[in-house]
């Protein structure tokens, strides 16, 4: 990592000169405009202008993206961010913490709220002299924290708190029935029954309503008459008690279109603006001082500076205060400390970020699915935030592990009646909120209306009256079939079976209709109609055409139409090919099914010009991302003669071959010299040379162990210390060491196969040998059938075993055999040769062909890891299944996130929009393809 000698250094900040050396970095690169490093980053330029600016401390995955972007080495710049962050927050005593971040203060946090005190002086003033007072303010103005921590503690009343939610009559019985001892559902039923109830209740209690948020009673009640009900009763009840609302200041003209609520509010306006100077000063320096802490004066004249004049700051001041105390020295809050959080308009994100980041790519979605269920879509106002019943998240481990994670972070709150986002600051601050949101809008309030149809078909016992129907059942049926949301469960429930009713009402409607018909022509020409059915019966019986062949017919059909398409449009190539598998369940419908999902799992792990060396047996690539990194694998680049890891841009010299240790901590390079070479994958150390000249090296399945290919031999060497490995004095005749299982070990020299037991490496002990008609190009041996296989250019394979007198040959292939692997958990056997076929065999017994699929590239490597790994020519990577279950289970639990358009769909199944899916119990089941 570079590092300048510069005034930077010497100010100390190192926020400012991270910022500088990335800077730095960019120039190295050739100075890319950002655009162009925005392309390749896929983060905006902005963002990327950003973390170069030195205002804020980019997160890593934007440090990462950058420096990937720039050619730089992301391990060491992953270690600076790191670094740079070190002065780690203290979670000890964070409940003791003076500041509350994004948390609204509460009645319980008044001898921490300062700064509002002139103003929550004239608001008791007016409370005390009206019996209704408005207090409008900007989102991030304090608001609710001057109504709980300000306001109630002055009133010499009780106060009855509350925000007005989905169902304002219903959140107003139960906090009213909680102070009165009451039973909620009464106290519901009497607010319902009669508006003016509400008043004569307070009146009972004694208490001031204070209604905060009031604005949820436009962003998040739907029900109109319920929300004019709630105003009526609110406003009838200040003939007896004191009525406070909280509005957000953009909600004003949506007050002003109630004409009761505007005479209501003409004098009774508070409005809450920016705070001054002194009231930041002391806002800032009080809260510290309640706990003997001290705020430096930089930190102070730089916080003030910022946030003076400016409209909703609070939270990200007070978010950032407590990052800032989170990191303090000794008792002293710094401008150092408060640098490292984030600063004023970066701490915010930089706290999302962080934990985002530390989430798993499964608890990233479910992330990404929680915060778009906790936020309402503004309309001519600002998103705001939605407070969730617990009832609508699914009681999912994974799910509640998540929630868990960003209540700790306090990014959510969760409380008795649900969860919500902590303050809506979050929405505004965080980028990555700030593009989730605003991606498919319209997807997203369908999802509002389908969540809300399905709370009240909760509500109402799932009666089915209140299913989905019509036009607002096709809208949003059309929108989970193209899109496939993120649903809970009762929200799935509720359209599978708005869908089936739909469904059979429209059958029988058809029904009905047709006999309605039928009944009119047979009175009209009842001869008529006899003709036509016994013409028609005729018909069938003479051609022999029945629903059953249209549709074995039609299965055929499409299974043509899927090996089409799997290579220009997989998305609609494995859904077609999976319902004509459901339609005729044969081994041509099958083996379309296998083709079209093992297209669609294609991955690339490497560019033009490299081939894939080496790869363990990979973890299976699952997400919607379908990024590579679910393979690790050694990519040679014979051109330029070196070698890299398909996840690392840093390469090693030496291109000719490359072999990666199982545990894929070393890797063995040979150069174009025939020098092997070890290195350090993490690092990119050199470990070792091995004297000598070699053509080939591959590690055992142990790691400690190298076999080296030297002049038609194999070599052992002892590599458990990779910087001094040493040379065991056995060579045994052969190349192309390979080692399909356990202690064995396969060799080929020309037409010569061996099989050899290495339990000791130093004294290899040979098995058995055969004779292949042409020269050997591939060799597996399976333990489980005792077959050692072997096919050679001529593409003959050659099976020995001990059961039987001599080697078994067949012809497998018309071109030369380019890959073999055998099944460690199952008698079968895959070939893959230069005519472009897969050919899976059953050895239980006589080798005989099970399967077999064009391969849609050069294979030059065959594993077995759960199913049938191929590797091309091409660095492609492909997933093949040995049985149509199987393909069928893969397309919906890793390659179902491929969507297909109604109209795609149609074109090939019209008539038939309903299919059943083979896999109801999958981890991740595509959207049922739903009819009109």
């Amino acid at each position: 990592m570079p590092r300048r000698e510069s005034p930077l250094e010497r100010d100390g900040s190192a926020l400012v000169e991270f910022a500088a050396d990335l800077r730095e970095l960019r120039e190295k690169a050739g100075k890319p405009p950002y655009r162009d490093l925005a392309r390749i980053a896929h983060y905006s330029s902005t963002t990327l202008s950003d973390a170069t600016g030195g205002k804020k401390l980019p997160s890593l995955a934007v440090t990462l993206a950058f420096v990937k972007a720039c050619g730089g080495d992301e391990k060491d710049w992953e270690q600076r961010w790191h670094s740079l962050t070190a002065a780690a927050p203290r979670e000890q005593d964070c409940a003791q913490a003076p500041y509350l971040g994004l948390s609204a203060y509460d009645t319980t946090d008044s001898d921490r709220f300062f700064g509002r005190e002139h103003l929550v002086a004239d608001l008791a003033k007016r409370v005390a002299r009206q019996p209704f007072v408005a207090v409008f303010g900007p989102s991030g103005s304090g608001k609710s924290s001057m109504l709980r921590a300000g306001l109630v503690p002055r009133l010499e009343q009780q106060a009855l708190v509350f925000t007005p939610g989905p169902h304002p009559i219903e959140e107003c019985a139960i906090h009213l029935a909680r102070h009165l001892n009451l039973g909620a559902p009464h106290v519901r039923g009497e607010l319902t029954r009669d508006p003016g109830a509400l008043g004569l209740l307070a009146r009972q209690g004694d208490v001031v309503l204070v209604v905060d948020q009031f604005e949820e009673i436009f962003t998040l009640c739907q029900d109109a008459e319920e929300r004019e009900h709630f105003l009526t009763a609110l406003l009838d009840a200040t003939k007896s008690v004191t009525v406070v609302i909280g509005v957000r200041a953009d909600f004003y003209a949506r007050c002003g279109s109630h004409a009761d609520l505007v005479a209501a509010m003409q004098d009774a306006i508070v409005t809450v603006g920016p705070m001054t100077a002194e009231e930041l000063r002391r806002a800032i320096t009080q809260p510290a001082a309640t706990v003997q802490c001290t705020v430096e004066n930089a930190l102070l004249t730089a916080l003030i500076t910022e946030a003076h004049g400016q409209v909703g700051m609070l939270p990200l001041l007070s978010h950032a205060l407590l990052e800032t105390w989170r990191r303090r020295q000794g008792n002293a809050l710094t401008l150092t400390a408060f640098q490292h959080a984030g600063g004023l308009h970066g701490a915010l994100a930089q706290t999302a970020d962080a934990v985002f980041d530390q989430l798993d790519e499964v608890q990233q979605d479910i992330t990404k699915a929680l915060f778009l269920r906790l936020s309402a879509l503004g309309d001519g106002t600002e998103d705001t935030k939605r407070r969730v019943d617990m009832t609508e998240i699914d009681d999912d481990p994974a799910v509640s592990e998540v929630l868990e994670r960003l209540t700790a972070a306090r990014l959510l709150t969760r409380t008795r009646e649900g969860v919500e986002i902590t303050h809506e600051a979050l929405i505004r601050s965080w980028p990555r909120l700030q593009d989730w949101l605003a991606r498919d809008r319209d997807g997203q309030r369908l999802h509002r209306e389908l969540t809300e149809a399905t709370a009240a078909w909760e509500r109402h016992g799932r009666d089915a009256g209140s299913l989905l129907r019509g036009a607002r059942l096709d809208v949003i049926a059309d929108w989970v079939w193209e899109t496939g949301p993120p649903l809970n469960q009762a929200e799935r429930q509720l359209l599978d079976q708005s869908v089936e009713t739909n469904e059979q009402e429209y059958a029988r409607e058809s029904r009905t209709a047709r006999r309605q018909r039928a009944f009119v022509l047979l009175q009209a020409s009842i001869a008529v109609v006899a003709l036509l059915i016994v013409g028609t019966l005729a018909y069938q019986n003479a051609f022999g055409i029945t629903t059953r062949e249209r549709e074995i017919e039609q299965a055929h059909a499409t299974a043509e139409d899927a090996r089409r398409l799997a290579a220009t449009n997989p998305a609609l190539a494995t859904h077609l090919a999976l319902a004509a598998y459901e339609l005729d369940r044969t081994p041509h419908t099958r083996d379309a099914l296998i083709a079209a999902t093992a297209a669609a799992s294609r991955v690339a792990l490497g560019h033009e010009g490299e081939s894939v060396a080496s790869m363990p047996h990979p973890g299976f690539v699952t997400t919607p991302d379908r990024d590579a990194l679910g393979y690790r694998a050694a990519l040679t680049n014979k051109a330029d003669d070196t070698t890299r890891m398909n996840d690392k841009t840093t390469t090693f010299r030496g291109g000719a071959h490359a072999s990666l240790s199982p545990g894929q901590l070393r890797l063995a390079t040979v150069d174009r010299e025939n020098v092997v070479r070890l290195w350090d994958t993490h690092t990119g150390e050199q470990l070792a040379v091995l004297p000598g000249r070699f053509t080939r090296a591959e590690f055992t399945q142990e790691s400690h162990h190298l076999v080296t290919e030297e002049g038609g031999s194999s070599v052992f060497w002892d590599v458990k210390d990779p910087k001094q490995p040493h040379r065991l004095d056995e060579a045994v005749p052969g190349g192309l060491a390979d080692f399909p299982v356990g202690i064995y070990m396969t060799t080929a020299e020309a037409s010569k196969v061996r099989l050899w037991d290495w339990t000791d490496p130093a004294k290899p002990r040979w098995v058995t040998d055969f004779t292949t008609t042409g020269s050997t190009s591939a060799t597996t041996f399976s333990i489980r059938s005792g077959y050692l296989a072997a096919g050679d250019a001529t593409g003959e394979l050659t099976f020995w075993t001990p059961r039987k007198d001599k080697p078994v040959r067949l012809k497998a292939h018309s071109g030369a055999v380019t890959a073999i692997a055998a099944d460690t958990g199952s008698p079968m056997i895959a070939t893959a040769g230069a005519d472009g076929r897969i050919v899976v065999w059953d050895v239980a017994d006589e080798p005989k062909q099970v399967a077999e699929f064009d391969s849609g590239a050069n294979i030059t490597k065959l594993m077995f890891a759960g199913t049938l790994i191929a590797v091309g020519d091409d660095t492609s990577v492909r997933r093949w299944y040995v049985n149509g279950d199987a393909a069928a289970r893969a397309m919906c639990n890793e390659v179902g996130y491929l969507r297909v358009s109604r109209t795609d769909w149609e074109a090939y199944f019209f008539g038939r929009s309903r299919l059943p899916m083979p896999c109801p119990d999958a981890i991740n089941p595509p959207s049922v393809v739903y009819s009109r």
